[in-house]
């Protein structure tokens, strides 16, 4: 599997800062889907071109959203770089998929890099990335997704169905919405990972296994890509909070503060798996040095019972001519009552003892 935070560079070394390199071609090909909307009318519709939806865009009094789904046609997101006066430096970064979530600021557009996430669902028992990145204008708001699949479908519900108050207000609020969604598919992952956290807890104490060690430390690594995800999201967050910018209203930033209230405590529930993870392993860890000392401890009697026994049987195993018990009848039956009574005396004394 290859690495869930780092892109190949090689294509990009020794260009100068700002180079479109697309991702490369997949079987999915890239989209842009606008939707267009005020307080009573929506329209939504997949575009071949940017240079379809501008007049949409230079109507200030709808919002516009361009969502592109797919990373891999550079043309498109050299089109959408001039069309919006996008510094080629952000667009650069909205193609390098390994960026730390981030917000920037710059003459009238602000600039947001994310991490989507998905458990259990593109890759097996592991946590999935996607950078997805936005583009906050003054009525307008563009995203970038990695891969095909709709992460924003709720939203696009909601404005559908005109829920709430996104239909009411201005590009800033779905600029939020978009962001809190987002932020609600942490929850839904950690409701996995703290499922199968409790599980473990319960296996390590019930069913002695080796392979949960293996499971402990694939969990915990899972906890650690997302935490590296999730807690540059609270400063994406504050600086939306702390923003002087016209584009986000201060009405607006309510509800900015209640997404960071969601991250934090996300953020706060992965740090509370990985401590409960330290104590499934320490607690591993210990059932596995006991269980190790009960084994020396009975292999310890074994040897403790045998060693009297190999020294009486070394004695009379000797073939020197004059030993008294030699030629004696009865010489062969004392010593195995000699071993015997041996034995049993020291299993008595270590069960006195309470030693087994």
């Amino acid at each position: 599997m290859t690495t869930r935070f780092l892109r190949t560079r090689k294509k990009s070394k020794g260009l100068p800062p700002g180079s479109i390199i697309a991702h490369p071609k997949t079987e999915h090909n890239v989209t842009i889907e606008m939707i267009n909307y005020t307080a009573n009318e929506i329209s939504q519709k997949v575009i071949n071109s940017i240079d379809e939806c501008l007049d949409d865009v230079k109507n200030t009094d709808t919002i516009t959203w361009i969502n592109i789904r797919g990373l891999s046609d550079g043309k498109i997101i050299q089109e959408i770089g001039e069309t919006f006066g996008i510094h080629a430096l952000w667009l650069e970064d909205v193609l390098n998929t390994d960026h730390r979530p981030k917000l920037e600021e710059l003459d009238d557009i602000i600039f947001c890099i994310i991490k989507a996430v998905d458990y259990n669902k593109r890759i097996p028992k592991y946590v999935s990335f996607e950078q997805i990145s936005l583009f906050l204008g003054n009525h307008f708001v563009i995203s970038f997704q990695e891969h095909p699949e709709d992460v924003y479908k709720p939203v696009v519900n909601r404005l559908k169905k005109k829920k709430g108050r996104i239909r009411e207000s201005r590009a800033d609020y779905l600029f939020y919405a978009l962001v809190d969604s987002i932020v609600d598919e942490y929850y839904i992952v950690l409701e996995g990972l703290g499922s199968e956290i409790e599980k473990l807890e319960e296996t390590i104490f019930e069913n002695f296994d080796g392979n949960i060690y293996k499971e402990i430390s694939r969990l915990r690594n899972e906890l650690i890509y997302l935490r590296k995800s999730a807690s540059p999201i609270r400063d994406v967050l504050n600086q939306c909070i702390k923003t002087e910018k016209p584009e986000v209203q201060n009405k607006t930033k309510k509800y900015f503060k209640d997404a960071y209230d969601h991250i934090v405590q996300c953020v706060d529930t992965i740090d509370s798996y990985s401590q409960m993870l330290d104590s499934a392993r320490d607690a591993f860890s210990s059932m596995q040095s006991n269980k190790m000392n009960e084994v020396m401890k009975v292999l310890t009697i074994f040897a403790a019972i045998f060693i009297p026994l190999t020294f009486i049987a070394g004695i009379y195993g000797m073939n020197f001519e004059h030993m008294p018990e030699l030629k004696w009848p009865w010489g062969y039956a004392f010593a195995w009552v000699l071993m015997i009574s041996v034995g049993i005396g020291l299993a008595l004394y270590f069960k006195i003892k309470k030693w087994i």
